[in-house]
């Protein structure tokens, strides 16, 4: 326990997860049980299963909006409004990069290869603005393949094996889809609200999972005392994406496209040394981004990046525990131009333990050099982020936690040279987070959670609209002296019968212009940030049989400074039902799921529809 209090900087340890087969949200993982905002889900519930796509898992998960670019174009996650480059993605302990964005790409993920969710928030995460989104592997199975087909051209085949033995298992995960991206769509905000057909935004996805767990079994010495054993877990993943991408919501097909592709590959270990125990990690990341218009600019990325991580942790005494996590990454960029980027980090970090409440403290520190190759100039930051947290339990199955941090955000190359717009002059984000949460869990079967969080950022990044000429419209960021922030969000996860989940949650957040009074923006909500969202998911099953149904809901986003436009607010409703019987000792499974059974004309991103009504049939053998 004392070890535990150390902050949780390896949220990504999947192995430390408690499996509860009947709900999704287990509760926190051993190594976040100190901080607040930290909830791990495991993607065992029929409508995880049955998620259209690996973006759609995340509304489980309360403060967390995911903007979908249409079918085809990407879907970036932001943590309580703060922005998708403010929202850092892991992979089994990987971190991902979209070299096009600076932020990752849901869509390059198909739903089956995700096993598990972790959100963690930037307060008590340390320096991250925003929050920390943790995605890992799913679990070893010995042979399952899949058929879906759905509305609108969908199709999707994949298959997994696998082995698994008491010290160690094996599989490999293989998926590919594909989607016309015709269908009809009543448009919201266009007088008469005309119906029109979307046309040319196809995508197909091809992607592949190895991973490999090992745990070497402890060694007794001569005194007869078992040694630390040595935990091994290897993960090879690949993904490519083709989409196609008009302009407009109700625009023909173009030829303009994009591809995007992605390997990465990592290594983790965990082993004893001494009393101390003691994590690394090395992973290799390699992603590529194409984009051609016939008439506009033509882009082209490609990003390397090597990362090593290490953390270890020493008891001091009873009470007192101390934790040292360094980091470094390096990476290469090459668009128009080749760019090297070095970041090395360490943290720092001690807990107080006694009856009934935690206290900890850490440091962060980062360094971080930028070099243009062909140019002698460059830049080198040196940053220092404090933070604190206070955990205390009022009564059996009551918590409280509280966290306070100092966080920064440096421009990614996305935001200061990107071209066209990118912005050389843009300074870093820096401000102060904290929150409160308030947790009841008093059995497995319930689970409510409250929390409350401010934020006041300087200099914060912002995309605003810009014209190169007349006929050239882009976006380029540019700082905002201050935006404050607070919010709530609400949790509640109840199983009222073996064989009935009841989840909802909801979320208030609130991002306010609060720079300049003599601007049009000031005292207005940045946009694109919904004010609110609440989500809610049934599921009944018995037998061999199963039902769900998920509810969400989105506030209207403004699409201008001062709130004179916006998106609409939109519900949507999915459910589906599912039969799992056993022929012949082979699990075989049937499911019939409905998307937007409302029917909703809705636009998560401006001007990129999301399709209405839609239906999806899948069999899978095996399990």
């Amino acid at each position: 326990m004392l070890t535990i209090a150390a902050l949780p900087g390896w949220a990504q340890v999947a192995d430390s997860v408690l499996v509860l087969e009947t709900i999704m949200v287990e509760g926190e993982r051993e190594d976040q049980v100190a901080f607040p905002g930290a909830l791990s889900m495991r993607l065992g519930m029929l409508s995880a299963l049955a998620a259209p796509d690996a973006a759609r898992l995340l509304d489980h998960a309360p403060s967390v909006e995911v903007g979908r670019a249409g079918t085809s174009g990407a879907a970036l996650a932001s943590f309580r409004g703060l922005g998708s480059a403010s929202t850092r993605i892991e992979f089994d302990g990987i971190r991902l990069v979209d070299p096009a964005t600076g932020s990752f790409d849901l869509s390059l993920f198909p739903p089956s290869l995700i096993g598990s969710i972790a959100v963690v928030s930037g307060a008590a995460d340390g320096s991250i603005p925003g929050g920390r989104i943790v995605l890992g592997a799913p679990r070893a199975a010995p042979f399952q393949a899949s058929l879906q087909r759905g509305s609108f051209g969908y199709r999707e085949m994949g298959g997994r094996v696998g082995t698994t033995r008491p010290h160690a298992s094996a599989s490999m995960m293989v998926s590919r889809s594909s989607f016309d991206g015709a269908f009809p769509y009543r448009h919201p905000v266009w007088p008469g609200n005309p119906v029109v057909r979307r046309r040319g935004a196809a995508r197909s996805h091809t992607a592949a999972l190895l991973s490999f767990h090992h745990h070497a079994r402890p060694i007794p010495d001569a005194g007869g005392q078992s040694a630390g054993g040595v935990l091994y877990r290897a993960v090879v993943l690949a993904t490519h994406v083709d989409r196609l991408l008009p302009s407009l919501s109700i625009s023909e097909a173009q030829a303009a496209s994009q591809q995007d592709a992605l390997v990465l590959a990592g290594l983790h270990m965990q082993t004893q040394w001494g009393d101390m125990p003691v994590q690394a990690t090395v992973s290799t990341t390699h992603s590529r981004f194409r984009y051609e218009h016939p008439e506009r600019d033509s882009s082209r990325v490609a990003l390397g990046q090597v990362a090593l991580r290490a953390r270890l942790d020493k008891v001091l005494s009873r009470a007192w525990t101390v934790a040292v996590e360094p980091s470094l990454a390096m990476s290469r960029t090459t668009t128009v131009a080749s760019y090297d980027v070095h970041d090395a980090a360490l943290r720092l970090s001690a807990g107080y333990v006694r009856r009934g409440w935690m206290l900890g403290v850490f440091l962060d520190s980062r360094h971080r050099s930028t070099r243009t190759m062909g140019s002698s100039s460059g830049e080198n930051v040196l940053a220092m982020t404090p933070g604190v947290w206070w955990s205390w339990v009022l009564i059996p199955g009551l918590e409280s936690r509280l966290a306070v941090a100092r966080v920064l955000r440096l421009p990614t190359l996305n935001e200061r040279y990107w071209t066209p717009g990118g912005n050389p002059e843009l300074r870093s984000e820096q401000g102060l987070q904290a929150e409160w949460m308030l947790s009841y869990q008093p059995n497995p079967s319930l689970h409510v959670r409250l929390v409350s969080f401010l934020s006041r950022m300087q200099d914060r990044i912002v995309w605003r609209p810009a014209l190169l000429d007349p006929s050239r419209p882009i976006w380029t960021p540019d700082n905002v002296a201050l935006v404050q922030g607070h919010g709530m969000e609400f949790y509640l996860s109840w199983s009222p019968l073996p064989s009935m989940t009841a989840m909802f949650s909801g979320t208030r957040r609130i991002q306010l212009d609060r720079s300049n009074p003599a601007a049009a923006s000031h005292g207005h909500q940045l946009r694109f940030v919904a004010p609110w969202s609440a989500r809610g998911t049934l599921e009944w099953s018995r037998g061999t049989l199963g039902f769900f149904a998920t509810w969400y809901y989105s506030a209207r986003r403004f699409t201008a400074t001062d709130e004179s436009t916006w998106m609409p607010s939109h519900r949507t409703l999915d459910g589906g039902l599912a039969w799992r019987p056993i022929l012949k000792r082979v699990p075989f499974t049937v499911r019939l799921s409905g998307m937007n059974l409302l029917g909703a004309a809705y636009e998560s991103s401006p001007w990129m529809p999301m399709p209405g009504r839609s239906w999806r049939f899948g069999v899978a053998v095996g399990g």
